[in-house]
């Protein structure tokens, strides 16, 4: 991993302004077609916290998002969903920011644990979960498209 630049990067909550900044975005994690992001329906939801990681110009170089929620056998939980940052600022840790204010946020929300998916393809990012303690459960995931 590259010298983190801490110095030189905000991360901030997510505002309806960013919506085409995280389409952007978007575009390294996706394969299919794009699916138009509803900013709006992360800003004003208290069970998102939807992260934007700004450089020193105020470009959005990086986003991530926790939902928490409660389930009735479970408690209170959480997922990870979409962390990104954008390509041309890989290798610089900030990944690791991201990732480590979400944690920061987990915690101050009292959930049980924190979930979240990869696809084996992304080794790199595999890897990187796991470096933070997350281990591939004995589950799999069903999905119905509607």
């Amino acid at each position: 991993m590259g010298q983190l630049e801490k110095s030189t990067v905000n991360i901030r909550p997510l505002a309806l302004k960013d919506k085409e900044d995280v389409f952007r975005l978007f575009s390294f994690l996706r394969t299919g077609e794009p699916i138009p992001f509803e900013a709006e329906l992360f800003v004003n939801d208290p069970n998102w916290h939807c992260l934007i990681l700004e450089n020193e110009n105020g470009l959005a170089i990086g986003f991530a998002a926790l939902h928490v929620h409660s389930t009735p056998s479970k408690g209170r939980i959480s997922r990870i969903e979409d962390v990104v940052v954008d390509g041309a600022f890989q290798g610089r840790g900030y990944g690791k920011l991201l990732m480590e204010k979400l944690l920061e946020i987990a915690k101050k929300e009292k959930v049980n644990y924190i979930e979240l998916t990869s696809k084996k393809i992304r080794t790199a990012a595999r890897k990187f979960y796991e470096s933070y303690g997350f281990q591939v459960r004995e589950s799999d995931i069903y999905r119905l498209n509607l």
